[in-house]
């Protein structure tokens, strides 16, 4: 009856043992993501484009942060997700520009 695993603990008292905790997620990778994902929709409104550069360029920066940190910072995956959307928002932005270069000097 006396296991030290009933009654009450100490506040500063662990519970379980000490496993492996899971890489802090980086911000920037995070802002990349939700960035990239706002600049398509937003590409309507012209500013989607902005929103894309800014959401590529975060993405870039996170993943170099994220590869320097030697497996202590996560989120590669979002900055993926986040330079994904941005330059397909990039692209679908110089494709329009083109269309409509090419419709006024035709």
């Amino acid at each position: 009856m006396n296991d030290p695993s009933f009654g009450p603990r100490a506040e500063n008292e662990r519970v379980g043992g000490g496993g492996i905790t899971a890489p802090k997620t980086d911000g920037l990778a995070i802002a990349s993501m939700v960035l990239g994902i706002v600049s398509i929709p937003t590409l309507a409104l012209c500013v989607g484009f902005i929103v894309g550069i800014v959401g590529a360029v975060l993405g870039l920066v996170s993943m170099s942060r994220i590869k320097k940190s030697g497996g202590s910072l996560g989120g590669r995956g979002q900055a993926i997700a986040g330079i994904s959307c941005s330059f397909t928002t990039i692209g679908l932005t110089v494709l329009y520009l083109v269309g409509v270069l090419i419709s006024y000097l035709t």
